[in-house]
């Protein structure tokens, strides 16, 4: 008899300790836009920027996954190391302080950039690259484990799709081109 309520005392304190963290974890919501809005088609030549927002303040992480599923963290990095940021303001990235720029180069194609928001600063192993930024060495799926693992009481992330293509000349000036190469 011992035996049945020392587990069955067991039981109730791990189901009490399960259902305590499903109460006090929160999300946070990421807002991601770009200068483009609605319309995310970058031509080859364009420069990226994203604009991001929260709800309530976090330690933010920015990632970007090209079209080959490179994941890029873009924030922190080198240059900007404090990733703690207050809600309701907007995050440039990269701000127009920064040394490096994104400029749409090939491959081109689908790609992502995920907000991840989290109550408690954390590392994500990689490869330092020579612009300050990292790319890791696992995938987004990970990165989102590791934070519900390691939140204390809220986290939450978001993504926002974008297509890279070709620049394409306007018509008045492919005539023009051609005109003048005949």
């Amino acid at each position: 008899m011992k035996i049945f309520s020392v587990l069955l005392i067991s039981c109730s304190l791990f189901f009490s300790l399960v259902y305590a963290r499903a109460e006090i974890t929160q999300n946070i919501h990421i807002e991601i836009t770009s200068y483009l809005g609605d319309q995310q088609v970058f031509q080859q030549g364009d420069e990226l920027r994203f604009l991001l927002s929260l709800d309530r303040k976090a330690y933010l992480y920015v990632f970007y996954q090209t079209v080959d599923k490179k994941l890029i963290q873009l924030i922190p990095n080198k240059h900007k190391k404090n990733n703690f940021f207050n809600a309701d303001i907007f995050i440039e990235v990269p701000d127009e302080a920064s040394p490096y720029q994104f400029i749409v180069s090939p491959p081109l194609g689908k790609e992502r950039v995920y907000g991840v928001a989290v109550d408690r600063f954390m590392q994500f192993e990689g490869t330092n690259l020579a612009n300050g930024l990292k790319r890791l060495d696992i995938s987004i799926d990970e990165v989102k484990k590791r934070v519900v693992d390691t939140a204390i009481q809220y986290y939450g992330w978001s993504d926002f799709s974008l297509l890279t293509s070709e620049r394409r000349i306007p018509t008045s000036r492919m005539s023009a081109f051609f005109s003048s190469h005949l």
